[in-house]
């Protein structure tokens, strides 16, 4: 009991340090769990929408591409946008969420380039000229498009959008970096040194997309758009500011803030603990951050493009189509007063985000989102001291159950880890819902649950379970009744040995699949793959992986096989004669035969399970891999339907017959590799047959030698004798071209550049 006492206060800090903030990072299923909880409870948060009112999306559509025409849009026609906003109607604020990098300037060009051509026209008299350049000079205004979208910011509440990035890329021209006053004494500005220490895990972004100068000017503030995408394309979190260069950005949001309400711009106020930013403020609103400078994203409901504000409950803000707006087909109440962000969901602007409450959220959305978020308080952070308390009450509750464990029966035990993770689930529920405060939730409940399974089981049936879910695992790669003789002494982990490697590949499959339905085409891959596993199975071999039409396969491995070459090679035999009869009945169907090539190589290879934290598999690694898989793409070029290297050959000894079909240098591979091709076993083999490869063996003898006269004659007499070697073919063609064209050192080795 003792000892059981101390193995269980083991196993709940091994736990604990494996659930850990940090730790928890390098166990990837708690971070994907804890995901997966933030998720559920970001969705039933937002199961039933909140309505927004005051703020607008007005929305680039796939509607006003159409009428309107492609992005990007000329500024005159941005400019006739706003002059609506603020003109037929009386918007609060609008916001732009996306920057205008570069001048708008390819009609004024063009139409100075047109001038400039006539002013030079010495066939045109002075007067004409004259009267063409006033002309010119009055539409010159009219093109200006930059300067009437200027124009139509001036004393308006305009806000434009940047965007940052990693690539080191600048565009554009960046606002005025920011200052922090603390907010106990907002005459008081924070020292820089004093900001880099506490914003030392903010992002640092080197790159950035901004504005022209001059729209900079022209609006009263910008903001940057970014939002982070997690490891699974998830949006849950936006910053609120940015680091470049060693300044300070902040977002769209926080400039609308800034100065929606003041006809200056506000101090940005900073509270600190504990040298870190948990807070930043504005006027009355207050955004508290994690201490990367990013809140979670509060979302109020599914939102969307395809909701109607006003009948669905999943609609969060109202979207206007940006032509309605242009042609004033929007209700005043719809944006009076109200502050709007321009933005698209079309598919062309590209500024579609996968979040948690939906797949398809604008990116001006997001930004409508992060802005609600800071004016009502609802901010999503996870508190500074949040990992101290939690590993702590953690830490405490999981040594009270292990030493309870010890001394009850597993129904009780049961009943208080379930009492233990419901207590969790109520507290993290409850901070979220009261005080907008992220707890984690998986690692009190893998803690928990993981200390009763581990009491719940004994030893035995551990060992039990560990042994069949290795043969389990091997069932997927050898016969069942191999899988049965698998036992705790077959190793998954990595481990060096000879084995034989076979890839198997259909030719043209592309052209033959074309003349299938898809349902036809399963049916036919199904039947192909099948036939070929069952051939490698009946050799004893291990499957490996189906890539497509081909087949990967090994042998001696993980059972020992001291004839892994032969049973290689007579698999590969087999494999052939399956391929022969399917194409028989696709013949008969009116349909091209297939024609299956196949490539075998003997050597080290490293075996074992490999792969990634989410994935792994029993496979072979190793240049023995890489070589077959070379020896198999030969067969196209020898058009031979078995190759294999003299590894494979010497190890198979006298129990088949091989033919030399060259010695090449492939891709990747300095060293030359002799190939041969398996005929057949000795005793099945016509007697024709190995008459004639007596000939063909001296005209290989003749070609090495650089005869390639006597090595053509040689092969006319063996094709007199073996018709259809499509190998012999090659030969002709290639001994043709030899003697038109004698090489200057010749070694009797092919090269390939090529795979």
């Amino acid at each position: 009991m003792k000892f059981r006492l101390i193995l269980n206060f083991v196993v709940v800090i091994v736990l604990v340090v494996l659930t850990a903030e940090y730790g928890g990072r390098n166990l990837g299923i708690i971070e994907t769990l804890e995901k997966t909880s933030f998720d559920w409870r970001i969705s039933a948060t937002a199961e039933n929408a909140r309505k927004y009112q005051d703020i607008v999306i007005i929305d680039i559509d796939r509607n006003s591409l159409r009428t309107l025409g492609d992005w990007p849009w000329r500024r005159d026609l941005l400019a006739k946008m706003l002059d609506q906003l603020f003109g037929k109607y009386s918007a609060r604020v609008a916001a732009f969420a996306f920057p205008f990098s570069t001048p708008d300037d390819t009609s004024l060009l063009l139409s100075e380039d047109i001038r400039n051509r006539l002013m030079a026209d010495e066939d045109i008299d002075t007067k004409e000229r004259w009267r063409l350049r006033s002309a010119f000079d009055e539409i010159k205004e009219e093109l200006s498009y930059d300067k009437i979208f200027m124009s139509a910011m001036e004393e308006r509440l305009v806000f434009l959008g940047y965007l940052f990035d990693e690539t080191g890329h600048v565009q554009g021209t960046l606002p005025s970096p920011e200052k922090f006053y603390d907010s106990n004494d907002s005459s008081k500005e924070i020292l820089p040194e004093q900001i880099r220490s506490a914003t030392r895990k903010w992002s640092f972004l080197r790159g950035y997309s901004g504005n022209t100068s001059e729209i900079l000017t022209a609006a009263v503030g910008a903001g940057h758009i970014n939002n982070y995408v997690d490891e699974d394309g998830q949006v849950r979190r936006m910053p609120l500011m940015v680091k470049n260069g060693g300044l300070y950005y902040k977002s769209l949001p926080l400039a609308i803030l800034q100065r929606e309400n003041a006809s200056t711009i506000l101090p940005l106020l900073i509270n600190r603990q504990d040298d870190k930013i948990v807070e930043i403020a504005v006027g009355r609103h207050r955004a508290r951050v994690n201490d990367d400078g990013v809140f979670f994203l509060n979302y109020m409901g599914r939102g969307g493009r395809n909701t109607d504000f006003e009948s669905e409950r999943d609609a969060v803000f109202r979207y206007v189509s940006a032509v309605d707006l242009i042609r004033g087909n929007v209700p005043k109440s719809f944006l009076d007063d109200k502050i709007c962000i321009i933005g698209s969901s079309s598919e062309q602007l590209r500024d579609l985000h996968s979040t948690p409450v939906n797949p398809e959220l604008s990116g001006a959305e997001l930004l409508a989102t992060q802005l609600a978020n800071i004016i009502d308080g609802r901010t999503l952070v996870r508190p500074a001291s949040a990992f101290f308390e939690e590993t702590f009450i953690l830490v405490v509750v999981a040594l009270l159950l292990a030493a309870i464990f010890v001394f009850v029966g597993p129904l009780l035990s049961l009943l208080l880890t379930l009492l233990a993770s419901g207590g969790a689930v109520f507290i993290a529920i409850n901070q979220w819902n009261v005080n907008f405060e992220v707890l984690r939730l998986t690692p009190p409940l893998f803690v928990f649950i993981g200390l009763f399974l581990f009491n719940a089981i004994s030893g035995f049936v551990i060992e039990r379970r560990a042994s069949r879910q290795l043969k389990d695992t091997f069932g997927h790669y050898v016969p069942p009744e191999l899988a049965k003789q698998i036992g705790k002494t077959i190793s998954m982990e990595g481990e060096s040995r000879e084995i034989s490697v076979l890839f198997s590949d259909i030719r043209d499959f592309t052209s033959i699949s074309e003349t299938f339905s898809p349902a036809d085409l399963t049916k036919l891959m199904n039947r192909m793959l099948t036939g070929q596993t069952e051939m490698i199975y009946r050799h004893g071999g291990t499957v490996d992986k189906f890539i497509g039409d081909a087949v990967m396969a090994f042998w001696n491995a993980p059972l020992d096989d001291e004839k892994h070459a032969q049973n290689s090679v007579k698999a590969a035999i087999d494999m052939q004669k399956n391929i022969s009869l399917l194409s028989l009945e696709l013949e008969k169907t009116g349909r091209q035969p297939m024609r299956l090539g196949v490539g075998i190589c003997s050597g080290e290879a490293n075996v074992g399970n490999m792969g990634s934290q989410h994935r792994v598999a029993y496979t072979a690694m190793g240049d023995t891999v890489n070589v077959a898989s070379r020896v198999e793409g030969l067969t196209k070029k020898y058009e031979t339907p078995i190759l294999v290297t003299d590894t494979t050959r010497r190890l198979c000894g006298d129990e088949i017959v091989f033919r030399a079909v060259d010695v090449v240098r492939v891709k990747g591979r300095i060293e030359p590799l002799a190939i041969y091709e398996p005929l057949g076993l000795p005793d099945l083999l016509p007697v024709d047959l190995m008459q004639a490869l007596e000939i063909y063996e001296e005209m290989r003898e003749a070609y090495i030698a650089g005869e390639f006269e006597k090595s053509l004659s040689l092969l006319a007499k063996y094709v007199s004798n073996q018709p259809d070697d499509r190998l012999a073919n090659v030969y002709e063609k290639r001994l043709n071209t030899l003697i038109n064209s004698p090489p200057e050192n010749w070694d009797g080795i092919t090269n390939f550049d090529a795979k």
